[in-house]
């Protein structure tokens, strides 16, 4: 079939963009988007627990399911190196928006600009953090290649085969920690964000601070919101 003329130009390789080294596949599974979607949902869970305060009876699942799905998306993404790295910064704003945009329906049944621009800013953002540095993973990428090129040359022997598999955990075990690393970072950013932008409230012409807190003598607590005018 190879040789078929509407075949010779059609390379074997085609579901990793011709670089089965550092995107591959197996089963064909997408072993990325499984674990991509497992480290966003357990993000966001532990993000409502630990900066919301929230107890697990009271965490949003389904907001956690959307987050899941937004890391499944971006763990997909490292199989489409064509996209370059603007490329992927623009798929990864694209992902960001989605999950905003559905967490808002799902908590408050409409969408808010603001909010959506700022999930989406400091998703960004907080995607650039690493805990492997790209020098790093660029060392693990060629030690893979390297245990691959030897085992090809003698497929039977076990201590090459281990060698491979060991590589590919080395290099997974790296890439998942940035995907953990980066996902919590946005998370973290998110959150400070919406605590920020919490204690403003846009009223037409003016801005309310709030809340201020003011203690009288008889010790009654009482909210003074301080309004500044715009113009």
């Amino acid at each position: 079939m190879a040789d078929h003329p509407n075949q010779v130009d059609k390379s074997p390789y085609a579901y990793a963009w011709n670089n089965p080294i550092k995107y591959d596949d197996p089963d064909g599974r997408c072993p990325q988007c499984l674990t991509g979607f497992a480290i966003g949902f357990l993000l966001d869970v532990a993000t409502q627990v630990v900066l919301e305060g929230k107890s697990l009876k009271d965490v949003n699942y389904k907001t956690a399911a959307v987050s899941g799905v937004a890391g499944a998306l971006s763990g997909g993404l490292s199989s489409f190196a064509k996209l370059g790295k603007v490329g992927q910064v623009a798929a990864g704003a694209v992902i960001d928006a989605g999950e905003s945009t559905s967490k808002q329906l799902i908590t408050d049944g409409k969408i808010d600009g603001i909010q959506l621009a700022s999930d989406v800013l400091m998703g960004g953002v907080g995607s650039q953090a690493k805990a492997v540095d790209n020098g790093s993973m660029k060392v693990k990428e060629k030690a893979l290649d390297r245990a691959e090129r030897i085992a090809a040359g003698d497929p039977a022997s076990s201590g090459r085969a281990a060698n491979v598999t060991n590589a590919k955990s080395s290099l997974a075990l790296a890439k998942n920690s940035n995907t953990a690393v980066g996902t919590q970072a946005g998370n973290t950013l998110q959150e400070g964000s919406n605590k920020v932008r919490s204690l403003f409230q846009v009223s037409g012409s003016s801005v309310v601070v709030k809340p201020q807190i003011q203690i009288t003598q008889d010790n009654t607590r009482v909210i003074i919101p301080i309004v500044n005018r715009l113009n």
